[in-house]
Formats: C-alpha cells, structure tokens, sequence
C-alpha cells in the first residue's frame, strides 16, 4: 500500500490505475500526466452531477434512501441503477419504508428509473457523503451533499 499525501492507496486501487494506464498506452501525453487528467475530470463531472441532482428528490425520499442503505454498501460488480433499485424496492415491499417517510414509492421509483448510470453511482455517493457525517444533517438541510 502507497501513501500519498496521507491519502492510502490499496491494492485495488493501484490495480486500477493500472487498467486506466493500459487504457491510455500510445497517447501522446505521459501515463501520470493522462492518469491525473482522467482522476480531475471524474472529480469535476461527479461535482457537476451532484449539483445536477439537488432538485430531484424532495427531503422524504431522501430520507428513505438514506434510511435503506443505513448499512448497505455498493460494489461496482453491479450497476449502480440495478442496485438503489433493488435495494428501494426490497425496503419498500418488506420493512414499508415508503409509509414510514411519506413517499409515493411509485414517483421514487420512477425518478430511479429515468436516473443515467452515472446519476445513479452519484447517488450513492451522496447516500455515502450522508452516513460519513449523519449528525450533520440532522436538520434536514441536505444542499451541501449536493455541492
């Protein structure tokens, strides 16, 4: 394991970065110069897409999906779309989730549906922004995931 500017780089990750560098092999450019580019735009194009979500779900479907993957996490062996959705529908069906937040499960559904792949994948990531800090947003006020 690497440590970048106190930044621990795993096995999986390095691993990673090994795939983007044969992806990239014959660019003009050098690998690390190309390897950063790509690591800055996924940033940007995250940030973007997260402010793109702010008004897409209203406070109490938020609140459901963060109460479904209170102790779910992703794995990038599945779609992103595929999982929030199974994932929605299974807390829905069995623990009612929807009558707990007042969400029409199907409106939720719906909007799930219509998300991009990569929409979805910056779901979870904001799901995952919340349970890194939930006592932050205890108020309701969740416009910072979204920056």
């Amino acid at each position: 394991m690497k440590i970048i500017n106190s930044f621990e780089i795993d096995n999986k990750v390095e691993e990673k970065l090994e795939d983007l560098k044969n992806i990239l092999k014959g660019h003009p450019f050098e690998d690390s110069y190309m390897i950063t580019q790509q690591i800055v735009m996924f940033a940007d194009l995250l940030k973007r897409t997260r402010k793109s979500l702010k008004s897409i779900f209203t406070s109490e479907e938020l609140y459901l999906l963060f109460d479904t993957f209170n102790c779910t996490r992703y794995c990038s062996h599945m779609r992103a779309k595929d999982f929030i959705l199974w994932e929605v529908s299974d807390v829905i069906d069995l623990e009612k989730l929807n009558i707990k937040w007042n969400v029409d499960s199907d409106i939720l559904v719906n909007k799930i549906e219509k998300l991009t792949e990569f929409e979805a994948f910056t779901v979870i990531t904001i799901i995952n922004a919340f349970w890194n800090n939930a006592s932050k947003y205890k108020d309701g006020n969740f416009s910072e995931l979204f920056d």
